[in-house]
């Protein structure tokens, strides 16, 4: 008896205990300041621009022809490290967070959605001066790319893109039982952050080889998705975008492309299968256009591998300059 009456003491002081952990972290007691996460991610080389209310932080660095990079959802630049070790020797590479996320903002508008991103990037390559570049993109970040082409043909001289979305992702599509537990935890406990835990399988399950997720890969992640709000408006976003891909096509708008186009696509990829890589190599019908399969890469494909894909990106802005 007096052993049940432990166990059971020990099972209340547990629930307590976890119930505690709960709330702090639903008030915001475990939650990184944008502050401490600009003090490890965005010291020099990093730089912010004030653009429309919203401080963009941004990288800027190398010389010669511009190579403009913006990563997808719940990316940040720092994607693009690996590319800008191996680039910046011969072209100026810029990389920027688009907010909800990284390390840029707050909003000062609370408006998520591609065509907020869009201004924001108008104004953010017109205060730099900029009006001729190449896009690289990821995902959302490859169609808010696609999107400022089609505004502003005359300044885009080339594109290089993966992932692109020609319509929303199949509700069908394989979810890890990692992922679906901590999707559960935030829908149901945690609605304002993001552990470490779900970074982690998020990360592995963005990677086609889960082992390629390191430490501080994980941990750039906790970062820069959970400062400054991001959450909220991470989740604001992904509600716009969700009720834009009902109704949107994006392919009359690929079709008005004309500059050269490389689509660099992750045949692992369990958010976009590799058939709607050559889907949308198709839909740039007016464009010199090809395509690079990455039989073992993920959705995050130049991140997870830096080296094939920014040598195949580089034989392709040598081949087109």
């Amino acid at each position: 008896m007096k052993t049940i009456k432990a166990l059971t003491a020990a099972l209340v002081l547990g629930v307590v205990l976890l119930g505690a952990v709960i709330l702090s972290m639903r008030a915001g007691w475990w939650t990184p300041s944008m502050e401490e996460g600009r003090r490890i991610y965005a010291a020099p080389p990093s730089k912010f621009l004030r653009v429309d209310g919203v401080d963009i932080h941004y990288r800027d660095e190398g010389a010669g022809p511009v190579l403009i990079m913006m990563a997808g959802t719940f990316g940040n630049l720092h994607l693009w490290d690996g590319w800008t070790e191996r680039l910046k020797g011969r072209y100026r590479v810029i990389r920027f967070d688009w907010p909800p996320y990284g390390f840029s903002g707050p909003d000062p508008t609370g408006e998520f959605d591609l065509p907020r991103t869009v201004h924001l990037m108008e104004g953010f390559i017109h205060q730099l001066g900029l009006s001729k570049f190449t896009f690289v993109g990821v995902s959302n970040g490859s169609t808010a790319e696609e999107l400022y082409t089609d505004a502003h043909p005359e300044e885009v001289s080339r594109l290089i893109l993966s992932d692109i979305v020609l319509r929303p992702p199949s509700g069908q599509r394989y979810v890890s039982r990692e992922l679906k537990f901590y999707s559960w935890i935030g829908s149901h406990l945690l609605p304002n952050y993001v552990t470490r835990g779900n970074c982690a399988a998020n990360l592995h399950y963005l990677f086609g080889v889960p082992d390629r997720v390191t430490d501080a890969m994980v941990e750039l992640c906790y970062y820069s998705t959970n400062v400054g709000g991001n959450v909220a408006g991470q989740r604001a976003l992904g509600n716009a975008l969700n009720e834009m891909w009902k109704t949107f096509d994006i392919r009359p708008d690929l079709a008005k492309i004309r500059v050269p186009v490389l689509i660099e696509w992750p045949d692992k990829d369990y958010v976009l299968p590799a058939s709607a890589g050559d889907e949308a190599l198709a839909a740039f019908k007016n464009a010199p256009a090809r395509i690079i399969h990455y039989p073992d890469g993920g959705h995050y494909l130049m991140w997870e591998i830096p080296d094939r894909t920014a040598a195949d990106a580089l034989e392709f802005l040598e081949a087109t300059d």
